[in-house]
């Protein structure tokens, strides 16, 4: 007997759950918008958590890498600021005299996710920001959502001041992510369970990979440095005096 040999398809977590276990934990797990609600608070609710918990010596790894000077004035253009406390951080390092600008991607990242779009684009958010306005610009858990790092990495570092430090921070979703949930069947599911319960393909997230953000990033920014650890990632660079 000669066995089928098409991969089986492997969406469908919901569907294939148990009627019986779906009476035994509650009906309302089968409302679609009730079980979109609860797997994107698992997925996208633990910002907070990682930053200061899980990945708080990345965390300081990252604020030392701003090379902050009391007075300087620091953008922050990121998700969840407030929550995880990197604005209060940064005031505490450039003090009353320094000058924190905080934008917050949050809200529009999950109406963009809730809509079934993908949470990329061309960040307008600082176009009215005068060249060279800020010291330093620290963007915490946004990588991902720029539409192309070249012309987000350009608008980054026109309001820079040459020769001060261009921060990333993200705890990716990538491919090593992926990678690690597809050599446990029990990771995998968990991982295709919680997207499909967000209506999000399993290959749907997005996401910049750190070796490719160096290479789109090098023409604009010198000495840059990475660092990945459990799927935390850091960029930092200079931005370059002008000739």
């Amino acid at each position: 007997m000669i066995e089928d040999s098409t991969p089986p398809d492997l969406s469908g977590t919901w569907e294939a759950m148990d009627p019986e276990d779906a009476e035994r934990f509650g009906r309302d797990i089968l409302d679609p918008e009730i079980r979109r609600r609860w797997c994107t608070a698992v997925l996208a609710g633990g910002l907070p958590y990682l930053w200061q918990r899980v990945a708080h010596v990345p965390r300081l790894l990252a604020m030392d890498q701003l090379e902050l000077r009391r007075g300087d004035r620091i953008l922050i253009f990121g998700e969840a600021v407030k929550p995880i406390g990197w604005d209060q951080e940064i005031r505490d390092r450039v003090g009353n005299d320094g000058e924190v600008v905080v934008i917050d991607i949050r809200d529009r990242v999950l109406s963009m996710m809730r809509d079934g779009k993908p949470p990329q684009w061309a960040w307008d958010e600082t176009k009215k920001v005068a060249d060279h306005y800020f010291d330093c610009v620290f963007v915490g858990q946004a990588v991902a959502h720029a539409g192309d790092w070249a012309r987000e990495g350009a608008e980054m570092l026109r309001i820079m001041k040459p020769g001060r430090r261009l921060v990333l921070a993200e705890i990716s979703l990538g491919a090593s992510t992926f990678s690690r949930a597809h050599a446990d069947v029990h990771l995998e599911y968990w991982l295709r369970k919680t997207l499909e319960g967000m209506q999000i393909a399993f290959d749907g997230l997005v996401s910049w990979d750190l070796d490719h953000l160096s290479e789109t990033l090098k023409p604009q920014l010198d000495s840059i440095t990475t660092f990945e650890w459990r799927g935390v990632e850091l960029l930092w660079g200079r931005k370059p005096y002008s000739p």
